[in-house]
C-alpha cells in the first residue's frame, strides 16, 4: 500500500521535534519535587537480580523469611539467601508448559498483591486472572479461596497490564469490590476511581484504605460501624502510590512509584492532555506499521 508524503512527513518531524523538547525542558519539568526528609538512599541501594520479569508486592511470612514475590510467569518465588538465591514457592496454575519469564500467559496466572495470614501461614494473594488464591505454608498449586475477599479493579477499559494508558488518560473506572466466595456475591463499595492500587484493612476491621494512584489519594471506606457504607479522604500523598500495607501497631506504610514533578501535575490536572499523548503515541505506532 503506498504512503502518503503527508504521512511520511508526520512519521519524520514528530521524533525531532520531541528530541528537541525532551533535550531542552524533559529535566527540569520531570524533575521530582524535593521533599522533607528525603535521603534519597535508593541511589545506594543493593539490587537482587530476579529469574524473572515484573515483581509485583513483596511479603514476609511469620518467621521473618522471604521476601516472597510474584513474577510476570505466574510463580510466587521466595529469596533464600545469598547461597540459594531465588526458589520457586508456589504458582498460580498447573498450567506451566508455554509459560513466559518475559510475557503474561492467560493460563499461567498473574500474581499480584501478597498477604500471610500469620496464624495459619497460609499466604493469601489475588491473581490478575484467576482471582482470590491461597497456597499453603509449603507452596506449590495455589487454590482459590473460599473466604470473603476485597480487591480493586483498575479499569472498565484498559487490562491490567496497560497501567500506563489508564493513568495518562485520566479515566475513573476503577472500583473497589467485596467479593463472597460462598454466595458467589460481588459488591462494589466505591468506584469511580482513577487507578486504585493498594488495599489495607484497619487493625480492628472498621475501615480499609485504598489508595488511588492517579490522584495521589488514600481514601478510607468504612466497612463496620456507625459510618459503614461511607468514604472520606485519609491522607494525600506526594506522588503515586504503589500499594500499601498495615504495620504490627496499626500504622500504615505507603510505597511511593514516584515522587511529583511538574509533568505528573500537569497530566493529573489536565486529562486531555494525556489522551492526546496516547492517540499521538497510538498515531506513531500505527505509521510505523504502516512503513514496515
Amino acid at each position: 500500500m503506498p504512503i502518503s508524503q503527508r504521512v511520511l512527513k508526520q512519521v519524520a518531524a514528530f521524533p525531532v521535534v520531541l528530541a528537541i523538547v525532551c533535550y531542552f525542558f524533559l529535566p527540569s519539568i520531570n524533575a521530582p519535587d524535593l521533599l522533607k526528609g528525603t535521603k534519597n538512599v535508593l541511589q545506594v541501594a543493593k539490587t537482587i537480580p530476579l529469574p524473572g520479569d515484573g515483581p509485583e508486592s513483596l511479603e514476609f511470612d511469620s518467621q521473618g523469611e522471604g521476601p516472597y514475590v510474584g513474577v510476570t510467569d505466574g510463580r510466587i518465588l521466595k529469596w533464600r539467601g545469598e547461597e540459594l538465591g531465588w526458589v520457586e514457592f508456589a504458582h498460580s496454575s498447573p498450567h506451566r508448559d508455554n509459560c513466559s519469564r518475559h510475557k503474561v500467559v492467560p493460563s499461567c496466572g498473574r500474581p499480584l498483591g501478597l498477604s500471610f495470614h500469620k496464624k495459619t501461614g497460609d499466604l493469601y494473594f489475588c491473581d490478575g486472572y484467576f482471582g482470590v488464591m491461597k497456597a499453603g505454608p509449603e507452596g506449590g498449586l495455589a487454590e482459590l479461596t473460599k473466604r470473603k475477599t476485597l480487591s480493586t479493579s483498575i479499569s472498565d477499559k484498559y487490562h491490567f497490564e496497560q497501567v500506563f494508558y489508564v493513568y495518562m488518560s485520566g479515566e475513573k473506572t476503577g472500583r473497589v469490590i467485596k467479593y463472597d466466595m460462598k454466595k458467589k456475591e460481588a459488591t462494589v463499595i466505591m468506584d469511580k476511581l482513577h487507578l486504585p492500587n493498594g488495599l489495607a484493612l484497619s487493625k480492628d476491621g472498621s475501615f480499609v484504605l485504598t489508595c488511588e494512584s492517579g490522584t495521589n489519594t488514600i481514601h478510607r471506606i468504612w466497612v463496620k460501624g456507625p459510618k459503614a457504607g461511607t468514604n472520606e479522604v485519609f491522607a494525600k500523598i506526594p506522588g503515586p502510590m504503589d500499594d500499601i500495607r498495615r504495620t504490627p501497631t496499626g500504622d500504615f506504610w505507603v510505597a511511593l512509584h514516584s515522587k511529583d514533578s511538574l509533568f505528573t501535575r500537569v497530566f493529573l490536572s489536565h486529562s486531555f492532555v494525556g489522551k492526546f499523548f496516547i492517540k499521538t503515541l497510538n498515531l506513531m505506532v500505527g505509521n510505523l506499521i504502516e512503513l514496515l
